[in-house]
């Protein structure tokens, strides 16, 4: 039997040949990763939604059911809609909701965790220091003391096998300092349900990212308007709260809306707080019982939470970062011109 080496390469060339054409049609024809973006007036703030995805169908049907989510949510837990579950506990003192539950028992862990520094119970002190009246005051010392006597978690009752919360009379649950977070990380899960690898939630502020890409977050500065510092953060939620928010200036004084459950007046240790961790749920409510707490105890408390770092300005604008975060290097102070 002859070979015929010149006609055996030829036929070997042509089906590489075809083989790399067919390949480069393909790669050609695969469409690429688009974001896509919208951005919706809820739960008292502005909710954006980013979604990296190489079908942008797909990613706007994700984007409707993850701004449906949100607005389950707030007539969920909405502390102003008298109709909502959060509103009947308050006034029955008891509800057997599921998840409110769920999000309540939550609540309480981290408020365990911070000795209180965090506690869900702190609705009659907001209301006593009404941060958005026209013209804001101070309450008297009296007032706070009377009001401090509905103050704790410790009084909040669950039973986690019957799905039931029983809390005192007199208590007014407020989930203002958590609810953010719990649903950027509700929306993000409705994300994944639809198909969605890579996106980012921002509640306000309350930020929860999934998938590979890096996304670099600025840190205002609570004395400027210029930004402080940045990070760059994958697959986690970011979360800042500062003393620059919501405040008012009396005698020369700033009372701001970060209260310490334990006294009943704003905390004064710190001027802004960002906490990194797994969940927006876990990091808002972490970044206000690190506020409270201040800089030295404020950076044990989110080294002892796994995956959890922090950066925090204190009240002399004196910045302190984690341990863990600096040693990754993904935290950097901009340069000022």
């Amino acid at each position: 039997m002859s070979y015929n080496k010149k006609k055996a390469v030829g036929r070997w060339s042509l089906v590489v040949g075809c083989f790399l054409i067919g390949l480069i049609l393909i790669t050609g024809c695969a469409k690429q990763p688009v974001e896509v973006y919208d951005a919706r007036v809820m739960l008292g703030t502005v909710v954006e939604i980013k979604i990296i995805d190489a079908d942008p169908q797909k990613a706007k049907q994700a984007l409707t059911a993850a701004f449906a989510e949100i607005s389950r949510l707030e007539k969920l837990m909405s502390h102003f809609d008298q109709d909502s579950a959060l509103s009947r506990l308050n006034k029955q003192g008891y509800s057997g909701d599921m998840e409110l539950c769920a999000l309540i028992s939550q609540a309480v862990e981290i408020s365990k965790i911070t000795d209180g520094g965090f506690d869900v119970t702190v609705g009659p002190l907001m209301n006593l220091w009404d941060f958005k009246a026209k013209v804001p005051r101070v309450p008297s010392l009296q007032q706070i003391r009377n009001t401090l006597k509905n103050i704790g978690y410790k009084y909040i009752n669950i039973d986690s096998n019957k799905n039931r919360i029983m809390i005192k009379k007199g208590i007014d649950l407020d989930l203002g300092g958590i609810a953010k977070g719990y649903a950027a990380d509700q929306a993000i899960a409705v994300l994944q349900k639809e198909g969605i690898c890579t996106a980012l939630v921002n509640a306000g502020g309350d930020i929860r990212a999934i998938g590979d890409k890096e996304w670099d977050i600025g840190l205002k500065n609570p004395r400027g308007n210029d930004i402080l510092a940045a990070i760059t953060v994958k697959d986690k939620a970011v979360v800042t709260s500062g003393d620059y928010e919501r405040y008012f200036i009396k005698e020369g004084k700033r009372y701001h809306h970060i209260l310490n459950p334990n006294t009943g007046y704003p905390a004064d240790l710190c001027q802004s707080v960002t906490v990194i961790a797994p969940t927006a749920t876990a990091a808002v409510a972490l970044a206000k019982g690190v506020f409270v707490a201040g800089p030295l105890k404020g950076l044990k408390l989110a080294a002892s939470q796994a995956q959890t770092e922090a950066i925090i300005i204190d009240n002399q604008g004196r910045l302190y970062v984690s341990a863990g975060l600096a040693k990754k290097g993904n935290t950097y102070l901009l340069k000022k011109d």
